[in-house]
């Protein structure tokens, strides 16, 4: 076996080569993690695979061609989102396209419009840029850019573009002249952009949500400017004239920082506001097209029971109701389902979230089949949020999809090599969330799964794994018996994973540094527990499987080991990231036979802590 040397970065660990290929082959952790290779000639890096997942999902959700298509603001290769689809029957969520802040833009958080067979989005900035126009073809999987704005054409788009009238029409958060954003117009013929409309900063400010076409007028609601600043609603002509502030929000009584985009049903039209109102949780109004009669018809209060309060996203209109989400509230405080008569009566609470499954619909909703199907924009086991559906029938939500990596996420220990096959472990990611054991195969490069950790009998490994006599040997920092580990074997053809013991407090928990051999045993740190709870030096005997706690760890010299033990003249070496005498760690050594350990250094944070 030979060992792959470790150079460790801030998100960068490097591992060995095969010094025919003058290439050295190692992990990063930041972003999900990847495989990457560096040929030591050239100074080129080779991708070999990437481990991350949509997160950040905050735009609607579109059926097509027989996938759920989205946005995620972060994720993928450089962590500046990506474009999604997911599998209705398997769940598995695919990256269709990854953004790039330096090529195509930055968080394409605000979803997309379908346009005779393409998708048209924006992203709210780049690299040298104040955000990006792209459409998507779904069946090349290729998008273009088609507009890069300048400070004076808008920044930082809001909301999804509005199809209407053959246009595409859409807003900016900032930029214009005045920097309270604009209105603009692409037309899908040509991919020309125009401003339609600059804000002021004193009528109106800052829109936020989709525009709604109506007789030839734009409606739109923006965060602030009106008579306290706390936001309006407005119209405006398509051609840019006629700007018309319909309604000045007033905290107290209407509610303020109005999101989502107005709808219309039973002759009004319907929108809601995020905060603001009696109880100051947000409102759900209406008002007559001509502008008159506004109408608050019910003001959220998280102390209600089953109200909810903060609504975001769009009301849907399914069978004389009109269905929303609130991002806040419930038992757990992370958003509800409601829905309330197009009359403005009725108003009901219909599912309450929970932190045990993504929560927190901030995107908008869609109506599919009669199904409400949405984004839990967090939480779950991935914390990575999902995608559900509700069926107003019966009042019950099923999720369809989770925003995981089943490949494994997060390489925080890096790499081993035997027979010319690499070997690693995944901190998170898999089909329990809970990491996973891989190979990858250094000629074909093919990435293969052989265990996913279920918590039960391991979960969350640190460190890399260690061959000895034909056999891997690794660790969890949790999971097992005690939630503090397990020690564990597999085969090198990646089967018969068994636990061999179940770390106890008693006798060290939580394992990060990976083992090294002395003399017939595997030696390592555990970070935690012990006879003194700082951590402890173990041993354990592959050949009898005897676990053997060797020496606890106290803060006098030094707790909470992190890193491998290294062997040096018949001594083991290593440090301690707190404790000694200054509270920042040691460095020590430990003499097995006599079972000495001495602190040689301990750390100074003027001089260096925390190794």
């Amino acid at each position: 076996m030979r060992r792959i040397l470790a150079l460790s970065a801030l998100l960068l660990t490097l591992s060995s080569a095969w010094a025919q290929k003058q290439e050295l082959i190692g992990t990063t952790i930041g972003n999900g993690g990847s495989i990457i290779s560096l040929d030591r000639d050239t100074r080129r890096w080779t991708n070999w695979a990437t481990f991350t997942h949509p997160r950040d999902v905050a735009g609607r959700l579109l059926w097509y061609n027989g996938y759920w298509w989205g946005t995620s603001g972060n994720g993928g290769h450089r962590d500046s989102g990506t474009l999604f689809r997911v599998h209705p029957d398997s769940g598995v969520v695919e990256i269709v396209h990854s953004f790039d802040l330096f090529r195509d833009g930055n968080y394409p958080s605000e979803g997309m419009v379908l346009v005779d067979g393409r998708f048209w989005g924006t992203t709210s900035d780049r690299v040298g840029n104040y955000g990006t126009v792209w459409v998507f073809d779904p069946e090349s999987l290729t998008l273009k850019v088609i507009k890069y704005l300048s400070l004076s054409e808008g920044s930082d788009p809001d909301g999804e573009l509005l199809y209407y009238g053959n246009k595409l029409w859409g807003t900016t958060y900032q930029g214009g002249a005045a920097g309270e954003g604009v209105v603009f117009c692409v037309d899908p013929a040509d991919s020309s952009y125009s401003v339609v409309y600059e804000f002021d900063g004193t009528t109106a400010a800052n829109p936020s949500g989709t525009l709604f076409g109506r007789d030839g007028k734009l409606w739109g609601v923006t965060y602030y400017g009106g008579i306290d600043d706390d936001g309006v609603l407005y119209s405006v002509d398509t051609s840019g004239e006629n700007f018309t502030q319909v309604h000045a929000f007033l905290a107290d009584s209407t509610g303020r920082l109005p999101v989502g985009t107005i709808m219309e049903a039973n002759g009004r039209l319907w929108g809601t506001c995020f905060v603001g109102g009696t109880y100051d949780d947000g409102t759900i109004y209406s008002l007559l097209p001509d502008g008159t009669d506004f109408t608050v018809h019910h003001h959220f209060n998280e102390f209600t029971d089953g109200d909810g309060d903060n609504p975001r996203g769009d009301l849907v209109l399914i069978e004389g109701k009109l269905w929303g989400a609130t991002s806040n509230g419930g038992p757990d405080g992370v958003g509800s389902l409601f829905s309330i008569d197009t009359t403005g009566n009725n108003f009901t609470s219909h599912y309450e979230f929970t932190l045990d499954y993504p929560y927190s619909p901030d995107a908008p909703m869609v109506e599919y089949e009669g199904q409400l199907v949405g984004v839990g924009f967090q939480g779950g086991d991935s914390r990575g949020g999902g995608i559900f559906s509700f069926d107003p029938s019966t009042d019950s939500l099923i999720y369809l999809a989770l925003f995981d990596n089943p490949q494994g996420s997060q390489p925080y220990g890096g790499l081993i090599e035997t027979s010319g096959t690499l070997w690693g472990m995944m901190y998170s990611g898999g089909t329990y969330s809970e990491g996973v054991i891989y190979s990858i195969d250094k000629d074909t490069e093919e990435y293969t799964v052989h265990h996913h950790f279920d918590g039960a009998l391991g979960a969350n490994p640190w460190s890399e794994l260690f061959e000895y006599n034909g056999t891997l040997y690794g660790h969890t920092a949790e999971g097992g018996d005690h939630s503090l580990g397990v020690l564990f074997s597999v085969d090198l053809n990646g089967e018969n994973y068994t636990v061999l013991h179940h770390f106890v407090d008693s006798l060290g928990g939580t394992p990060h540094g990976a083992f090294i051999e002395l003399d017939g045993e595997l030696w390592a740190t555990a970070s935690t527990g012990g006879a003194y709870s700082g951590g402890a030096l173990f041993s354990f005997n592959p050949t009898t499987q005897d676990y053997t706690l060797q020496y606890s760890l106290r803060d006098s010299t030094g707790i909470t080991p992190h890193v491998r033990l290294a062997h040096l003249n018949g001594h083991l070496w290593g440090t301690t990231q707190e404790g000694g005498t200054n509270g920042d760690g040691t460095l020590f050594r430990y003499q097995p036979t006599t079972q000495t350990f001495t602190a040689v250094h301990h750390y100074l944070e003027a001089t260096g802590r925390d190794p």
